[in-house]
């Protein structure tokens, strides 16, 4: 870590401004911001973008971003949402859809930067300390030393999102753990994540389970890591004791007794809880898609076509959701086998990336996230999400990072 704020030190007092180097040094600063708050990440990342658009690299570097395996399903992902509005009867909702597709356009951003001069690495490792900046003011509000930003919401952002990046910084610093040499780096890694975990166990006021389940299937890899070996049992044992730990949590006892009630509460006919809602709208997604199973009902189309489908109930405050909170089914709803198609091959595209080069730092980061997102969209709509859409965009660019290697 100390390397790599030498590093951006070395860039900043350096007085040879270059468009890449501006870029570099945008990027980190939306690598920084985005597990601390919404509006300084977009801002820093549309300030990067736009230095890339004008400065006409994005044609200048043409060449870098057309061969990447990820370019074609990139392509077709980022159409889609416009092709949807030709046949769309919502184009309001269509619109804001269609306008979150220039997320990728910092996949081809990204991998227009040369990682021999610029290290991949600075930038994971900026979004660490992003991350560890939002677990200490969240530490902070817990203690009563500064309020919070919401009431029953700790930190900035997103309590789901807040997790999933807990979790992924949880992988990212069980994979340093297993590659130090030195006993004081993997106690320093050690300590991050039991910080991380703490703020997993307690500090989240607003349940979360997409959070809480992904931790629970990403318990294994963290602990493959820890042990720095492939010993089943040991693995197998420790990770049942992390997740009986985590069960003691009085907030995940509470999102377990909620679910069961939730379930119980929907199945006697009332949807209006979280976790009703959610069967609710993919019930009905599901009847969509079937309906419409080759291109989907357009852009948006998904508010209006569930209003058949609303039960009469439904509270009339939860009768306008524009999306049914899980990203296979949004793209199944709006766009048919197509949109699957677009999505899955993208997840695919991706995770290969990743799992051929886990054992680096880059490889490992693709790969563990990309997990991270897939079973974050089950419950969520990830991909529309600004924090993790865009930094699945980052992560797609970054592969070019693994061919320069």
């Amino acid at each position: 870590m100390a390397e790599d704020i030498s590093v951006l030190m070395e860039l900043l007092k350096n007085k040879d401004i270059t468009v890449d180097r501006l870029m570099f040094l945008g990027f980190c600063g939306t690598f920084f911001f985005i597990p601390i708050a919404t509006s300084p990440a977009v801002i820093m990342g549309l300030l990067t973008l736009s230095l890339w658009i004008f400065s006409g690299k994005f044609i200048k570097d043409r060449h870098l971003w057309l061969k990447q395996k990820w370019f074609f399903p990139v392509l077709l992902f980022m159409a889609l949402p416009w092709i949807g509005l030709l046949y769309t009867n919502n184009i309001k909702t269509g619109l804001d859809f269609a306008a979150k597709s220039y997320y990728w356009l910092y996949a081809f951003a990204i991998a227009s930067l040369s990682y021999k001069k610029y290290p991949a690495k600075t930038m994971i490792n900026v979004f660490l300390l992003g991350l560890f900046f939002t677990v200490v003011v969240c530490i902070t509000q817990f203690a009563g030393i500064i309020p919070q930003a919401k009431e029953n919401q700790f930190g900035f952002i997103n309590p789901i999102t807040y997790i999933l990046f807990l979790v992924f910084g949880m992988l990212l610093l069980s994979f340093y753990f297993r590659k130090a040499q030195k006993v004081k780096h993997k106690i320093l890694c050690g300590v991050g994540i039991l910080l991380y975990f703490l703020n997993i166990f307690l500090f989240i006021g607003t349940p979360g389970r997409t959070g809480y389940l992904t931790f629970i299937l990403m318990t294994p890899l963290i602990v493959y890591n820890l042990l720095g070996q492939k010993h089943i049992f040991k693995i197998t044992t420790i990770g049942f004791l992390i997740i009986v730990i985590l069960f003691l949590s009085p907030i995940v006892q509470d999102i377990l007794t909620d679910t069961r009630v939730h379930i119980k509460m929907y199945y006697q006919g009332n949807p209006n809880t979280s976790v009703g809602l959610r069967l609710h709208m993919w019930k009905g997604a599901i009847k969509i898609f079937l309906e419409n199973p080759i291109i989907g009902v357009g852009t948006g189309g998904y508010q209006s076509a569930m209003k058949k489908y609303n039960s009469s109930l439904l509270s009339p405050d939860f009768q306008g959701f524009s999306q049914p909170h899980n990203s296979f089914l949004h793209m199944a709803v709006n766009f048919g086998t197509v949109g699957i198609i677009s999505l899955c091959w993208i997840f695919f595209v991706f995770l290969k990336a990743g799992w051929e080069h886990k054992n680096n730092l880059i490889g490992f980061s693709i790969l563990s996230f990309g997990i991270v997102v897939l079973i974050g969209s089950l419950t969520d709509t990830q991909i529309l999400q600004v924090h993790t859409g865009i930094l699945f965009a980052f992560f797609t660019g970054l592969q070019k990072a693994l061919d320069e290697r």
